[in-house]
């Protein structure tokens, strides 16, 4: 029975299905017994909206003319929407960016494009009309470059993102996934050499963190070779990495951090020289040697980033005088804090009284000297100043210290010779009282092993029964037995 209705259920689901494709026109031959007859095949499917006249839906299937009629809904509704060849993927928008980017650095906009990103390119890069992309290699267009530029000619039009948002979708909707309209947007501010700000600062654009807000800046671009030195020298010098092709946003990067190093360091850097010069001074030293150089190299690289307008901060860093190898000069100014604090907590006063110490410690304390003072001319990079200052510190305070005099040892004199013995002296008897005959023994006893506070007892005893007897007198023998 069961197989019975389940194959009813089967037949019956056909049916219906047959029925609904008859109903909706997707097949032509209705049975006029299933389905009523003589309606107009636009009759099918109605439209809300008056504008919008849907053709009768052509399918194989209710699912395929289904699909059809979503079709023509949305081709009316965003008429210039791209045709992708597959479904995007944001992972593939951003791959697709980082290509687009280093082609908008190129002179001609074109670039080879790596093996696994190349369909990626072929499909959203040239579905939207960024570039063409050929077998192996892409070349970036400018026709969104040129429409969007107009668009921001206009009189008072806000140069911000949402502006370009709404521009995309002129003359016709093209209703473009967020992440394909940040693709474009990104593009094209590479390729006018614009930087996005947001409140005035600014802000590393990418896919799916475009905010409306942002605002678009004209960011002059810099000579390729003043580029190269900078980028290279940021991040050598100052620990400030940025991609090395030439772009607005590159360079607004590079401004960002750079200025942001050093006014982190200026300061320290500028005292760093100063304490440099007073210290050499105050050992009758010569005011140079190459941490100086480099202490006052650095000092003056930082003043010129942080004085330079924004414009001119990459031309400052590249044509700075760089004394010795860029390793030194990076290393002056990430340690000049802690060379200052050692060489203000250093106490120089020990140091310099080593110079005039009599006999041989004259001689040490004038090596100290002279190894502080090399160490003092010396690049940090060549040799850490702080672990030099503090030997020689310990050092001073041990030359300085009084020398030790031992007096010598007097000659130890011959034994005496030996005294004549003498006969020992017979003990004396203390003279003996005959005894009174009035007297008795009143109380008597004996008691042994007694410690100290057993003792006080007995002798507290004794004494209330000296007390209590008239003229009473004590005789005692003792005794104190024990270990050592």
């Amino acid at each position: 029975a069961r197989g019975e209705l389940e194959s009813l259920q089967a037949q019956l689901r056909a049916r219906l299905g047959l029925d609904l494709e008859m109903a909706y026109g997707i097949r032509t031959d209705a049975d006029a017994r299933r389905v009523e007859a003589g309606f107009d095949p636009s009759d099918h499917v109605q439209s809300l909206d008056p504008a919008f006249q849907p053709r009768p839906p052509v399918g194989a299937t209710l699912k395929d003319a289904f699909t059809n009629l979503l079709d023509q809904a949305m081709t009316y509704l965003y008429p210039d929407h791209p045709r992708f060849e597959k479904e995007l993927r944001p992972v593939q928008v951003k791959q697709v960016l980082e290509e687009l980017r280093r082609a908008a650095g190129e002179k001609d906009g074109r670039i080879d494009v790596p093996q696994p990103v190349r369909e990626a390119m072929r499909n959203i890069a040239m579905g939207v009309g960024l570039g063409k992309m050929y077998e192996a290699h892409f070349i970036l267009e400018r026709d969104w470059a040129v429409k969007l530029s107009q668009v921001l000619s206009r009189p008072g039009v806000e140069p911000t993102v949402k502006t370009l948002r709404a521009a995309l979708d002129e003359p016709r909707p093209k209703g473009l996934p967020k992440d394909v309209q940040d693709l474009i947007l990104c593009v094209f501010a590479e390729q006018t050499q614009r930087s996005f700000l947001l409140h005035g600062g600014p802000f590393q654009a990418g896919i799916g963190n475009l905010r409306d807000e942002l605002v678009l800046k004209e960011q002059p671009l810099p000579p390729e070779n003043i580029w190269t030195t900078a980028v290279e020298r940021a991040s050598l010098i100052l620990g400030v990495t940025v991609p090395k092709f030439r772009s607005a946003s590159n360079v607004a990067t590079l401004v960002e951090g750079v200025r942001a190093a050093a006014n982190a360091s200026l300061s320290a850097a500028a005292e760093l020289a100063r304490e440099l010069e007073g210290r050499l001074a105050a050992l009758g030293l010569p005011v140079a040697g190459a941490r100086l150089e480099t202490a006052r190299a650095g000092a003056a690289l930082l003043k010129a980033i942080a004085n330079a307008r924004e414009d001119g901060v990459a031309q400052a860093l590249a044509l700075a005088s760089v004394p010795g190898s860029g390793d030194s000069l990076s290393r002056s100014i990430r340690t000049a804090a802690q060379v200052v604090a050692a060489l203000q907590s250093t106490k120089w006063q020990l140091l310099e009284a080593c110079r005039s110490l009599p006999d041989a410690r004259g001689e040490a304390g004038q090596s100290l000297i002279g190894r502080v003072a090399e160490a003092l001319q010396k690049d940090e990079l060549a040799q850490a100043i702080g672990p030099i200052l503090s030997q020689a510190e310990d050092e001073a305070v041990k030359l300085l210290a009084p020398p030790v005099v031992t007096k010598p040892t007097p000659p130890v004199p011959p034994p005496a010779p030996p005294e004549p013995a003498v006969p020992p002296t017979p003990p004396v008897q203390p003279p003996t009282t005959p005894p009174d005959p009035t007297e008795k023994v009143v109380h008597a006893g004996s008691r042994g092993d007694l410690t100290g506070r057993d003792f006080r007892k007995v002798a507290d005893d004794i004494q209330k029964r000296l007390d209590e007897t008239k003229d009473g007198k004590l005789k005692i023998t003792w005794e104190i037995t024990g270990k050592g």
